[in-house]
């Protein structure tokens, strides 16, 4: 986008009132301002240098019975 028009931009978000602004469009029209919200998020998130955020993970589940409850699988 070229800078003049984006300057222009945001030189009208700042004359519409601009986080204030924001916000009661959030509330207005949620829809349309996720999508800018989707816009303007960077597309991939890294940790420091670019680096992952978390090394590997593992997840276990463990199921507990109740005392007396009798096994329905």
């Amino acid at each position: 986008m070229p800078a003049q028009l984006k300057d222009m931009i945001l030189q009208a978000l700042d004359n519409a009132g601009g986080v204030k602004y924001l916000q009661e469009q959030s509330a207005k029209t949620p829809q349309a301002f996720l999508g800018l919200v989707g816009k303007v998020l960077p597309l991939q998130v890294t940790g420091k240098d670019g680096e992952p955020l978390l090394g590997a993970a593992s997840v276990t589940f463990v199921i507990h019975q109740q005392p007396g409850a009798t096994n329905k699988t």
